[in-house]
């Protein structure tokens, strides 16, 4: 287990199969640097069984700063199992496009020239 406290907050939580869509949540957003909120919400699809939709969002990111704000929406899901490909993908988007921090700033690459 990781002593690091939780970084995320699940404010609208799933009643009945809660647990398992927490949980996916929880593992998938594991080691995220900031604190995500989380919100659950259903809808009951034609055939009358219940889909879920999940939105994790990061606090308002530095108006200064390099990266926006980062906000996701999942489709309508069947399945925790649908959930954890579903946000694996945008997690994995997320990580891979994040400028990366440099102590004194933003350098120019090694190939600019200089005026």
């Amino acid at each position: 287990m990781s002593s690091e406290p939780d970084a995320v907050t699940i404010t609208r939580p799933l009643a009945g199969v809660a647990s398992e869509y927490e949980h996916v949540v929880r593992d998938v957003l594991s080691g995220e640097g900031s604190p995500l909120e989380v919100q659950f919400g259903t809808w009951v699809a034609d055939d009358g069984h219940i889909q879920v939709v999940c939105r994790v969002e990061a606090p308002p990111a530095d108006p200064f700063g390099l990266e926006m704000q980062w906000r996701w929406w999942s489709p309508l899901l069947d399945s925790p199992e649908g959930l954890r490909e579903e946000l694996g993908a945008a997690v994995s988007r997320r990580r891979s496009g994040r400028v990366p921090r440099d102590v004194d700033g933003v350098r120019p690459p090694a190939s600019a020239g200089s005026l």
